[in-house]
């Protein structure tokens, strides 16, 4: 509670007014129905082991991001398992780039997309489809936090990134140690509401 409640004062603090419309949708959209419980009942019903795997990229932290890994509002950035969507917004707002989303959980791209036509937001692309059915052909950027990816998850993104053209951010892990493929550029660390992790870019070789 108390960690959720510094990140909306960090949010409140530096993305006020600016966000503030952004932010009272999400919090109205997920009033009667959190983030973590949608996550959990859908990871419940697709029988997964581990069903307490949600979490999102605070925006303090993405900011960190962008500017570590030079974002800029020519790039176009696909989010790997982007949830509610939140961090998107962000970057439509206050970097200018297209952002894509790609979402496995039906319940948090028909939010996001209510949100964004409410809002009037343009630049923005929701996928409900697994990453590995979607093409990255056009993509300049792809951010993974996939802290709770398995290693066979992990492998097969890496072969289908191997021939994309992209600057690869991932959290707590690099492509670089489960492939010859990659070459990390950038290693640095990063604070999460969990604690502290390390943040990698890495292209294809």
């Amino acid at each position: 509670m108390w960690r959720r409640f510094f990140e909306w004062l960090c949010v409140a603090c530096h993305y006020y007014p600016a966000f503030f419309l952004v932010d009272c949708a999400f919090f109205i959209s997920y009033f009667f129905q959190g983030p973590y419980r949608i996550s959990r009942k859908w990871l419940q019903k697709h029988r997964k082991k581990d069903v307490y795997t949600y979490g999102e990229t605070p925006l303090c932290s993405l900011e960190t991001i962008v500017d570590l890994c030079e974002i800029a509002s020519c790039d176009v950035v696909y989010e790997v398992g982007c949830g509610r969507g939140k961090a998107m917004f962000w970057l439509r707002k206050f970097v200018g780039c297209q952002v894509v989303g790609i979402e496995l959980i039906s319940d948090f791209v028909k939010k996001a997309v209510r949100i964004q036509n409410v809002l009037g937001y343009s630049g923005l692309s929701f996928l409900e489809k697994d990453a590995l059915d979607v093409d990255f052909e056009d993509a300049t950027v792809i951010y993974f936090y996939g802290t709770c990816a398995s290693d066979k998850e992990i492998l097969r993104l890496a072969e289908k990134w191997r021939n994309v053209a992209a600057r690869i951010i991932t959290v707590s892990f690099s492509l670089a140690d489960y492939t010859d493929d990659f070459v990390v550029l950038r290693a640095v660390p990063v604070r999460f509401t969990w604690g502290v992790a390390t943040v990698y870019l890495q292209v294809a070789q």
